[in-house]
């Protein structure tokens, strides 16, 4: 999984699996996962089970994992409006270019449809 922000406005801190990661394989969580943060984008590595011991569903929303950001001051400092940017999904800029990609069972691969999401930061 790949996901873009603006590294003008904000810079990743940490990730930590979600909950409905955390809880696969019996609450020992995937058999792999690893999460890189390269100029403005993070990459998630994840694999649910090598022996397809476990699985997950995608039949309702799930919590894959839980990013913290923090601001880069001089991006507010004396801006009294704020500013706002998008999470994009994907990394189709870099090199290589990343797409988001599910695979199933070993050989089925799925684009899943991902939207971009808006966030605002707001000098206090």
């Amino acid at each position: 999984m790949a996901i873009q922000h603006d590294p003008a406005l904000i810079t990743y801190a940490d990730s930590a699996q979600g909950i409905d990661i955390e809880m696969l394989n019996g609450g020992s969580g995937p058999d792999f996962w690893a999460v890189n943060s390269l100029d403005g984008t993070i990459l998630i590595g994840l694999l649910v089970s090598f022996s397809v011991a476990d699985f997950l569903t995608c039949d309702e929303q799930r919590e894959i994992v839980v990013i913290d950001f923090v601001t880069v001051p001089a991006a507010l400092q004396g801006n009294i409006d704020g500013a706002s940017g998008f999470f994009e999904w994907g990394n189709p800029e870099g090199t290589p270019p990343l797409d988001n990609l599910i695979v199933i069972d070993g050989t089925t691969s799925v684009d899943p449809v991902m939207e971009p999401i808006l966030y605002e930061l707001t000098p206090q």
